[in-house]
C-alpha cells in the first residue's frame, strides 16, 4: 500500500491557503512536491533535481574542475595585466624625467632661441609662430640662459643674440644701445641677421639715431645675402620712399621674390599687387587668388578668407560674361 508524503499548501483565489494532495511515484514512495508560484507573483523554493530513481543526483565533478581552471586564467591574466602596466609606468616616468633634464638644459634651450630667431627671418610670423612666444616660454630661466650665452662665445650668431637679449631684456636689463653696439658687431662680421638687426636699428631710431639712408644701406646688405625679412623691409623702403625713392615696380618685386622663397607676410603683399594692379603690375586675378590660398594655408595672421571669396565670385563672373560674350 502507497505511503503520503507531507505535501505544500497551495494559496486560493481568495488568498487563504487550502490543502494539497501528495503526489504518488510510479514505485509506490511519496515524491517532494515542486514549488509553485502564487498568485501574488512570489516564489516559493526551488526543489532538487530528482533522477528516475527518486534520488537527487550530485553535481559533475567535470564542471567543478573547469571552472577551477576559468578561475586561475583569469588570475592570471589580471597579474599579468598588472605587471604590464607597472613596466609601462616606470618607463614613462623615467623618460619624463630625462626629457625633463634636457629641456632644463640652458645649451638646448638656446639653440632652440637661436632656432627659432633664423626661422622668423625666413618665414616670418604666422598665428602659429612668432619668435618672441619662444623668449616668453623660457622667460623664468633667461638669466641663466644669458650667463650660459656669455661663457660661450664661439656660438655661431653670438653677437647678433646678445643684441636681441639687450634689446628685449632677457636675462639682462634692457638696453637698447647695448643691442645697437652688438648688432653692429655682428654687421662688421658680415652676418647678414647683423646688417639686417642695424638696418632695423635706425629705421626706427632704437639704440641709435633714425636714420633712413642708413636703414635703406643695411636693409641692402642683408637683402644681397637674401634674407627674406630684409627684402621684405627693403621693400617698405621702396613703398614709402624712406632712404630712396619710391618704386612701385620694385616694391613688387621684392615682395615677389620673398613670398616666393617662403615669407608668409609678403604673400599678401603680393597677393594684393595682383588684384589691384597697382601702377607698375597688371591686375591679374588668378594670381590673386593663388597667393592669398598660400597666405592662408601658411597661417598668415590676416584674415584673407573674404578675398579669396570675392576673387573666387569674380573669376565666376568674368566666366560667365565671355561664355555669353562669345554667344
Amino acid at each position: 500500500m502507497s505511503s503520503i508524503s507531507p505535501v505544500s499548501p497551495t494559496i486560493s483565489k481568495t488568498g487563504t491557503e487550502s490543502p494539497v494532495s501528495p503526489t504518488i511515484s510510479k514505485t509506490g514512495t511519496e515524491s517532494p512536491i515542486s514549488p509553485t508560484i502564487s498568485k501574488t507573483g512570489t516564489e516559493s523554493p526551488i526543489s532538487p533535481t530528482i533522477s528516475k530513481t527518486g534520488a537527487e543526483s550530485p553535481v559533475s565533478p567535470i564542471v567543478s574542475q573547469t571552472e577551477t581552471k576559468i578561475g586561475k586564467t583569469y588570475f592570471f591574466l589580471i597579474l599579468l595585466i598588472f605587471w604590464l602596466f607597472k613596466i609601462y609606468l616606470i618607463h614613462f616616468i623615467l623618460l619624463n624625467e630625462t626629457e625633463t633634464n634636457i629641456n632644463d638644459d640652458p645649451s638646448n634651450i638656446l639653440n632652440e632661441i637661436i632656432k627659432a630667431y633664423l626661422r622668423r627671418n625666413v618665414i616670418g610670423w604666422t598665428k602659429s609662430f612668432a619668435f618672441e612666444q619662444v623668449l616668453i616660454k623660457y622667460v623664468s630661466k633667461s638669466q641663466e640662459i644669458f650667463n650660459y650665452l656669455n661663457s660661450n662665445t664661439t656660438l655661431e650668431h653670438y653677437e647678433v643674440i646678445v643684441g636681441i637679449f639687450y634689446h628685449k631684456g632677457f636675462g639682462i636689463d634692457e638696453n637698447d644701445s647695448t643691442a645697437f653696439e652688438w648688432h653692429m658687431k655682428a654687421s662688421k662680421k658680415n652676418d647678414i641677421n647683423g646688417h639686417y638687426e642695424v638696418g632695423k636699428c635706425y629705421s626706427v631710431g632704437c639704440g641709435v639715431k633714425k636714420n633712413d639712408d642708413k636703414a635703406f644701406e643695411y636693409f641692402q646688405r642683408a637683402a644681397d645675402g637674401e634674407l627674406n625679412i630684409a627684402l621684405y623691409h627693403l621693400a617698405a623702403c621702396y613703398k614709402h620712399g624712406d632712404g630712396i625713392q619710391k618704386d612701385n615696380f620694385k616694391v613688387f618685386e621684392l615682395y615677389k621674390k620673398s613670398a616666393e622663397k617662403g615669407f608668409v607676410p609678403s604673400q599678401q603683399h603680393l597677393a594684393s599687387f595682383y588684384k589691384d594692379g597697382v601702377e607698375g603690375t597688371q591686375q591679374n586675378i588668378k594670381e590673386a587668388l593663388k597667393w592669398y590660398k598660400k597666405y592662408d594655408e601658411n597661417g598668415g595672421t590676416y584674415n584673407v578668407k573674404n578675398d579669396i571669396k570675392n576673387l573666387k565670385n569674380s573669376v565666376i563672373f568674368l566666366f560667365f560674361f565671355f561664355v555669353n560674350f562669345q554667344h
